[in-house]
């Protein structure tokens, strides 16, 4: 399971399906901002990825595939959570 963390940790972890990515260099860099990427920190990313259609691409698949950093642990893999949608 991915441990979670808050904005003072020096680590940024998600998850996605059965992997671990540190997004900790690519915070600052996220299109949306450094405060929406962070609402996924220490969490699943699929709840937010089916919420906003555009990560949906191969290209921003790319970019997560080149920040992956692990498995997670068979014991702990479970359904995501559905996310309430910010802005609705």
């Amino acid at each position: 399971m991915v441990t979670p963390h808050g904005l003072r940790s020096p680590f940024r972890l998600v998850s996605l399906q059965d992997g671990v990515y540190d997004i900790t260099n690519f915070v600052e860099n996220h299109p949306g901002g450094a405060e929406k990427i962070m609402m996924a920190a220490g969490t699943s990313i699929e709840p937010f990825w089916a919420m906003y259609q555009q990560h949906n691409t191969e290209q921003v698949r790319k970019i997560l595939a080149e920040f992956k950093i692990g498995e997670v642990a068979k014991a702990d893999r479970k359904a995501a959570a559905p996310v309430a949608d910010p802005y609705a």
